[in-house]
């Protein structure tokens, strides 16, 4: 083909198109409109900021103990210890705010977060107990109640999550724990001092009396620290709300509270308590991504 014949061609086929468009136009048939953009591939990275409100099971545990006077021993161990020691688990509502920031590299999505919710609990112990003195037989009789109140709790904690889907994510988490507790004691005693042995067989002996009558306690406020481990889910409804679930363990240090006598008859016997406390926590959130 020489170039006269390649020129002739091209203008036929040019015609031909011309024509096609103008005919498709006379009968209304729209153009075929530029494929849409394809939308970002939504990502886990960037801060956060949420509340989040659930149920809180807790676990406090109280021990309560008298230490005697010198030449005093327990009349009855095994019946103070019983009632020295409680256990009891209180569970009721808890609600707070977090914030955090997440890093996403593949699948994997790391972050750290830090939360404070409210955490409303109570419980008291109450014992008794009797001291001896072996060698002139007066007694000591105590009783103490001792209890301690939760009040708030915070976390801090990284993350490590799996994007299951593009919006889905399951992860682990755990850290540090502290919490706003008060603790309050109040304790009394009575001696009861022997009396003598009757002059005569048929005397009968005066009955003991109670020399002193005094009373003991103590009460404050400060941190419990502890540790926390859990984990949960959390799905992306948009771009920018995303909604969780989540369960945590938390457990606080024991902590030992010491009574301090109220009055003089009180001298020479110590009394403490020992609280520790732990809670489960199961939750569900709402967080707004920046």
């Amino acid at each position: 083909m020489n170039m006269g014949h390649l020129r002739t061609v091209l203008v036929l086929f040019g015609a031909i198109g011309g024509t096609a468009s103008a005919f498709a136009a006379d009968l209304g048939i729209p153009p075929i409109p530029p494929p849409e953009p394809i939308p970002p591939i939504f990502t886990w990275t960037g801060p956060y900021a949420g509340v989040n409100a659930g149920y809180a099971l807790g676990r406090l545990r109280t021990k309560v103990g008298w230490a005697g006077r010198a030449g005093y021993t327990a009349a009855d161990p095994a019946f103070t210890a019983v009632l020295g020691h409680t256990s009891r688990d209180r569970g009721g509502f808890t609600g707070g705010a977090q914030a955090g920031y997440n890093y996403q590299t593949g699948v994997i999505v790391l972050g750290v977060e830090a939360d404070i919710n409210a955490l409303k609990m109570r419980r008291d112990a109450i014992a008794f107990a009797r001291y001896a003195n072996g060698e002139t037989g007066d007694t000591i009789d105590a009783a103490m109640r001792s209890g301690q109140s939760l009040h708030w709790v915070a976390t801090l904690r990284p993350r490590i999550g799996w994007a299951v889907f593009d919006r889905f994510m399951v992860y682990g988490t755990g850290g540090l724990a502290v919490a706003r507790a008060s603790q309050r004691s109040l304790g009394f005693l009575a001696i009861t001092e022997a009396s003598a042995a009757p002059a005569q067989a048929d005397t009968a002996a005066p009955a003991p009396t109670i020399s002193h009558f005094g009373t003991m306690g103590r009460n404050g406020s400060g941190y419990r620290f502890g540790w926390t481990l859990g984990g949960g889910a959390e799905f992306a409804v948009t771009d920018q709300i995303s909604m969780k679930g989540e369960f945590l363990h938390i457990h606080l240090k024991a902590r030992n509270v010491a009574a301090a006598s109220l009055d003089p008859a009180t001298e020479g016997v110590a009394f403490g308590a020992r609280n520790s406390s732990s809670a489960q926590v199961i939750r569900a959130g709402v967080n707004y991504h920046f």
